[in-house]
């Protein structure tokens, strides 16, 4: 696999961050992930201070708020004060269920202290066929060609917002974009 976003995040205390390490497998083989210690000189594990591990790696509000999914990647916190911290994410490669390799990615995160920029935030998509919302799913059944857009807006008006997205998962699908703040993404598969 390779990875599409960089692996370094500055990000501000008391803003939700949703950060993904975006890996993609060329030959469409299955990924997994797991948080694992970061790994030092000849192969040691490094130590991260008493109060924190390699799966509750930064403080959060609410305290021990740190979430990671295995199946996604996605990484989901709001950062409590400034501070710098290091994730190593595994990620295991299978093909037809046997797995057939891994690696590692690490990401440094940096929260500052000195913030003045806001997140941007998105909608709840907007089904317009082919499929149902259901919590933060979109349910589909095959056959059925599916649309959905979103807006992506930033209280920031003159900052401009840019979208990446991976096809890989979803062969034949595409994705157009319109604007820079709000921008609005429309999604048909």
């Amino acid at each position: 696999p390779y990875f599409e976003n960089i692996p370094v995040l500055v990000v501000c205390p008391g803003q939700e961050v949703n950060y993904n390490v975006a890996a993609i497998d060329p030959d469409g083989d299955s990924l997994s992930y797991k948080l694992i210690a970061p790994i030092g000189d000849w192969g040691v594990p490094l130590l991260y201070d008493t109060t924190f591990s390699y799966d509750y790696p930064i403080t959060t509000i609410p305290a021990n708020d740190f979430k990671f999914d295995s199946l996604t990647a996605q990484m989901t916190f709001i950062a409590a004060m400034v501070e710098t911290s290091l994730v190593t994410v595994l990620v295991e490669e299978y093909r037809k269920g046997i797995k057939i390799g891994s690696t590692l990615r690490d990401v440094s995160f940096t929260v500052l202290s000195n913030c003045t920029s806001s997140y941007p935030s998105a909608t709840t998509p907007t089904v317009s066929s082919g499929g149902t919302l259901n919590g933060n799913e979109i349910q589909v059944c095959a056959g059925q060609t599916l649309n959905f857009s979103l807006v992506v807006s930033d209280s920031d008006l003159g900052e401009t917002i840019m979208i990446n997205h991976n096809l890989s998962e979803t062969p034949g699908a595409t994705v157009t974009t319109s604007g820079t703040n709000p921008i609005i993404l429309n999604y048909s598969w």
